[in-house]
């Protein structure tokens, strides 16, 4: 599983890395917690969001 850091995502959706939390916040989107606490972003759920496959 490959995973995104916030910013990584935010840059791939086109949008700010506030709308990433806020969504998360919405249930829209699931991102992994690391030990430490960051978040990452499967490329899956990126995918899912953005309507694609690949």
């Amino acid at each position: 599983m490959e995973l995104l850091s916030i910013g990584e995502a935010a840059k791939r959706l086109g949008v700010h890395p506030n709308r990433l939390k806020a969504w998360e916040k919405q249930g829209l989107i699931k991102p992994v917690r690391l030990p430490s606490g960051h978040r990452r972003y499967p490329v899956e759920e990126i995918n899912r969001i953005l309507g694609t496959e690949g």
